[in-house]
């Protein structure tokens, strides 16, 4: 074997070597990017629960403040433009709304809640139910569609019409 096949064998061999460890570090590459992806999906997922949970804490506190409001909102009780607590209840109505807004969200897209799971369905019954159950959360809803999306609103006239009582006002 002459010098120059030497040398191309010895080349050869060390190409091989380097593609292998190539390959090899693209695979540990590709794990550790996938195992920081799982975990800043988990973080996440954590972080849009803590949201939604701060939000509706929030809107709990505003009916233990103010428990007057509920009927507004869980009672299907309408309340008049002319109430002296309108402003209060469109306030309530948009905070609740930014909170299904949040929750739908999480329900639809979120990580871990899929259609069929317990989860989405108790989170899709929270929404619906919040629907059919306020005219004040619908009629704000109504009067400020730019601010929603497309689905939320058809997702309420669904809810209304399958369960509300106050269908009329939509």
């Amino acid at each position: 074997m002459s010098i120059v096949e030497q040398l191309s064998l010895i080349v050869s061999v060390a190409g091989s070597i380097a593609a292998i460890a190539s390959v090899w570090f693209v695979y540990r590459q590709t794990r550790i990017l996938a195992r920081q992806t799982d975990y800043v999906a988990r973080s996440l997922s954590t972080s849009m629960a803590e949201n939604i949970n701060s939000r509706v804490e929030q809107v709990t506190r505003l009916f233990i403040e103010y428990p007057d409001m509920r009927p507004y909102f869980y009672k299907g009780q309408p309340i008049d433009e002319s109430h002296a607590d309108y402003a209060r209840a469109e306030a309530i109505a948009e905070m609740l709304l930014d909170s299904l807004v949040a929750t739908y969200d999480v329900a639809k897209r979120g990580g871990e809640l899929r259609p069929g799971q317990r989860g989405y369905s108790s989170a899709l019954a929270y929404v619906t139910d919040s629907f059919a159950q306020s005219p004040t959360l619908c009629k704000f809803l109504t009067e400020h569609q730019s601010w929603y999306t497309v689905e939320l609103i058809e997702l309420m006239r669904q809810s209304v019409s399958a369960k509300g009582p106050h269908a009329g006002i939509i």
